[in-house]
């Protein structure tokens, strides 16, 4: 992902097994140093240009 030049104002890691998703975060974090969330079952995310943006959660558990 290094080669996307710089880093996106926010990054979603959606890998469906929990090991395996915290393990690629640490790695973003790590050698890319970007911002990045782990969004919960069923989260939704409103992304617009311009405006506030929030991670809304929809969790049934």
């Amino acid at each position: 992902m290094s080669h996307l030049g710089r880093a996106p104002q926010r990054s979603f890691i959606t890998h469906g097994e929990s090991a395996a998703t915290e393990a690629l975060r640490r790695r973003v974090a790590e050698e890319l140093g970007w911002p990045r969330e782990v969004p919960g079952y069923l989260d939704e995310v409103t992304l617009a240009r311009g405006t506030h943006r929030q991670l809304v959660s929809r969790s049934l558990i």
